[in-house]
């Protein structure tokens, strides 16, 4: 065959490996993410993630901690559902939280980012999460050097967590 034109010529990237793995990892996504909807998996997940946040919206404050404890139950929640879900039903759970925080209590969803970035720093950085995320609370509630409210938020936590992946294990999502 005899090339006569530039356009004919088929010239690879500059990593034409690394093209080939994304794209098998694309095919990989968009296998698991039919199989994930066509399970139903992906609503019970959404669905999931609006009851989290219903609770989250119920949630009763104390008074002695600038309404911290609710946030602290809403990042348990999101903690949760990051641990204990493939990646799709992660994405879903979350979008169903959030999307529910935004439209019923747009005042507390704004809330969330400052609070938040401080406890997945305790998350990220992998040891002794539980003490640190008191410690942060502890800071969020005004009581920095309170140890008392560092051991509350710890075991707040510890509670929160267990009861939202209790919640997670005891749905019926297929294989």
């Amino acid at each position: 065959m005899a090339y006569k034109h530039d356009e004919d010529i088929k010239i690879a990237s500059n990593r034409p490996s690394q093209d080939i793995r994304q794209e098998s990892e694309q095919l990989a996504l968009d296998k698991e993410y039919s199989h994930q909807k066509e399970s139903g998996n992906l609503d019970l997940a959404e669905n999931l993630g609006r009851v989290f946040a219903r609770q989250v919206c119920g949630f009763e404050v104390s008074g002695n901690c600038n309404g911290q404890d609710r946030v602290l139950f809403a990042f348990a929640a999101v903690s949760a559902i990051e641990a204990g879900m493939n990646r799709l039903c992660g994405i879903s759970a979350l979008s169903g939280f959030y999307n529910y925080l935004m439209e019923t209590d747009r005042e507390f969803y704004d809330k969330l980012d400052k609070a938040f970035s401080f406890y997945y720093l305790s998350l990220r950085k992998g040891l002794d999460v539980e003490r640190k995320i008191g410690t942060n609370f502890a800071m969020l509630c005004e009581n920095e050097n309170n140890a008392r409210f560092a051991d509350r938020g710890a075991e707040m936590y510890r509670e929160f967590l267990s009861g939202f992946a209790q919640k997670i294990d005891e749905s019926e999502f297929s294989d």
